[in-house]
């Protein structure tokens, strides 16, 4: 970090913290003239309209993770080290020895204040602006005030940066030594709106999207393998230069439009030729609403090479309707029922590298919106596409419904900031690539709408899913290696919400490996109440003519809520004849697991094929509220865990005498899915 010149506080602040190194006390910070300064040292952080401290998440090691606002504590993840620096401070967390900044260096409202690895930009740089009696928290970048989001007071609100004025929730107090304040505001006692833990896995390296540059797992002193990950360093996406933006002509407010637009989407082709025209230059084809007008219309469209599609959160392309604008090369026919599913293309193809999707989020938490219209009649029909797929299942078939959007061959691309809602089939598919980030993505599709997948990465390596809320009718992340092998995956701090769960396979024919799982909360209904059609929580499925070896897949910290299924490993997930592709799970670490509220009958399984396909499980630091499991084929390790399988066709339990890496079960909360 930059040194800079020592700087004083104020007098009472000498005398206070000569009075808390004697006496012990906590000490409130208060300013007493407009100009006057902090000391460099340790403090606790507390909003001055809600009580609440500014928290690190889980004591999270992650770069990326954005603080919010808890109950004080006076644990290390609500302590913060003020060190001077060229203009005012640094700000580091006691607990990840990491720096405070804004994600993407933004100087605009609303982005997150959150920790990043520390560089000396001036995003990282803050001045402290006195009032009566407390702080404002300034970036020296943005000259934006740290706040609370949407000037919430109730804990788990996340922190931003927002226009400076004298709105309460932007002024702080400084207490010193990192101890809890004396406060007259009172908070409502919550724990973390991601799970917590005491202490992260010292045996690891840091797993996270964020991790440093490494492409296999680490093995730990008791040479358990610890997945790492994503071997890129990761940080949350921006939005591009802007090459053309194009503004709506169209309204609505359901999803519908007059039958003439309907028949022919009036957006295609301008939408598509911007894009084309934009090809290579790396910059966005900016979609914007201008006044009630809102809404795009359009047909398949194709992304390619060095261009990124942006939506603005004043706007939402709608998917068309009519079935025969998909249709593909395959005899299948696109809306119609049959034994395949290849009849559709999809709505959006990301062909090429350095491409995207993005949205833009404004200062509310809106941003840009894609709608798949699933819910819709299929045009000139009677049937939702979501009706077919319900159709098929019952009828043992296939759907033939256009996928919402598919990354193909697609190296370096990125889906950020983005709503994905009533998609008709699989909402992402990344497949043939490496390096793809989606971060900031909110899908939102019931819990009833049949193969409605959130993020599935096929044949892909290193790819990071972060800080995204996900609600469909199957996995919330599928990650298989049916097309090729599938490796260095991290998915961390995500939410799901009436999800088949956080899945591996079914398809593993190619291999999957080096996954690393941190830090998600899994819910088993949706936002509606809608109950998962299949409900899990962690889970790794594959079945003999589309096994393969699955190794080296490491989950920490997971929370569960309301789920049937709490671990499946399942190699027998779909019946097959043939035992070309036998399944074999190696290397499973479950470092931290937390199940509340779980249904009537919930269970485990840990299951390997054949005493020649053995299952090899670690489990430590779970604490199930139903311990019920059934196991075969399985050679289990455990350090405090109450889920112990014992028994069962060809099943060994071997208890540690210490854990594969430091840490503890985590605590749980689970956040509401966010408004769109």
């Amino acid at each position: 970090r930059r040194a800079g010149p020592a700087r004083r506080g104020p007098a009472v602040l000498a005398a206070a913290v000569a009075a808390l190194l004697v006496g012990m006390l906590a000490v409130v910070l208060s300013p007493s003239a407009a100009n006057a300064a902090a000391d460099a040292g340790s403090y606790t952080v507390s909003n001055a309209a809600s009580g609440l401290c500014l928290d690190l998440p889980g004591s999270s090691t992650a770069t990326g993770t954005q603080l919010d606002l808890q109950t004080c504590t006076g644990a290390s993840n609500q302590t913060w080290t003020l060190a001077t620096a060229t203009t005012g401070y640094t700000i580091t967390s006691a607990s990840s020895k990491l720096c405070l900044g804004i994600a993407g260096a933004s100087t605009s409202a609303g982005k997150a204040v959150e920790q990043e690895t520390c560089s000396g930009a001036t995003s990282q740089e803050w001045t402290l602006a006195a009032g009566t009696s407390t702080y404002q928290i300034v970036n020296v970048n943005s000259s934006k005030c740290v706040n609370a989001s949407e000037n919430a007071t109730t804990a788990g609100t996340l922190v931003v940066q927002n226009s400076c004025d004298s709105t309460s929730t932007k002024s702080w107090n400084l207490t010193a030594g990192g101890t809890v304040p004396t406060t007259s505001a009172s908070a409502s006692a919550s724990a973390s709106a991601s799970p917590s833990k005491s202490a992260s896995a010292s045996a690891s390296a840091s797993a996270s999207a964020s991790a440093s540059a490494s492409a296999s797992p680490t093995s730990s002193s008791g040479g358990t393998t610890i997945a790492t990950g994503d071997s890129r360093t990761v940080t949350e996406p921006t939005i591009p230069a802007v090459c053309q933006t194009l503004t709506a002509t169209l309204a609505t407010s359901n999803e519908q439009f007059t039958s003439s637009q309907e028949a022919s989407p009036p957006d295609t082709s301008r939408i598509q030729a911007a894009l084309t025209a934009c090809k290579g230059t790396d910059e966005a084809v900016e979609l914007t609403g201008s006044g009630s007008d809102n809404a795009f219309l359009s047909a398949p469209l194709t992304v390619p090479t060095g261009v990124y599609l942006v939506i603005n959160d004043n706007a939402t392309l709608y998917a068309t309707t009519v079935a025969s604008q998909y249709q593909s090369s395959s005899s299948d026919v696109c809306g119609t029922i049959g034994s395949s599913d290849s009849g559709c293309n999809p709505f959006i193809k990301v062909s090429g590298a350095n491409s995207g999707i993005e949205g833009i989020r404004g200062s509310s938490g809106a941003q840009g919106t894609i709608d798949g219209r699933g819910d819709l009649d299929i045009y000139g029909t009677t049937t939702t596409w979501w009706q077919l797929g319900t159709t098929a299942g019952n009828e043992s078939e296939k759907q033939n419904n256009p996928r919402l959007i598919v990354f193909e061959d697609a190296n370096n691309a990125v889906l950020y900031d983005i709503n994905l809602v009533n998609a008709a089939f699989f909402h992402v598919t990344y497949e043939k690539g490496s390096g793809f980030t989606a971060w900031g993505v909110r899908i939102k599709t019931p819990a009833t709408a049949r193969n409605t997948d959130g993020i599935d990465p096929d044949a892909a390596s290193n790819v990071t899913i972060e800080d995204s809320y996900i609600q469909d009718g199957d996995d919330g992340i599928a990650i298989k290696g049916g097309s090729g092998a599938s490796s260095d995956i991290t998915i961390v701090n995500n939410h799901f919400y009436g999800t088949h769960g956080i899945s591996v396979g079914s398809e593993t024919n190619d291999g999957v490996s080096n996954v690393l799982v941190e830090d998600n909360t899994v819910q088993g209904t949706d936002s509606s109440g809608n109950v998962s059609t299949l409900n899990n929580g962690i889970r790794i499925k594959s079945y003999p003519s589309k096994g393969g070896t699955v190794s080296d897949v490491t989950y920490i910290d997971t929370c569960l809520s309301g789920i049937e299924n709490l671990v499946e490993l399942n190699p027998r997930y779909d019946s097959s004849s043939s035992t070309s592709d036998i399944p074999e799970f190696t290397g499973v670490l479950v470092d931290g697991l937390t199940s509340v509220n779980s249904v009537s009958g919930a269970t485990s399984t840990i299951e390997g094929y054949d005493s020649s396909h053995i299952t090899g499980l670690t489990l430590q630091y779970v604490n199930l509220d139903n311990t019920s499991y059934t196991a075969e084929y399985a050679n289990v390790a455990e350090y405090d865990s109450n889920l112990q399988p014992s028994s069962g066709t060809g099943v060994t339990l071997a208890k540690l005498s210490a854990p594969v890496a430091t840490g503890s079960v985590p605590s749980c909360t689970f956040p509401a899915f966010p408004s769109l």
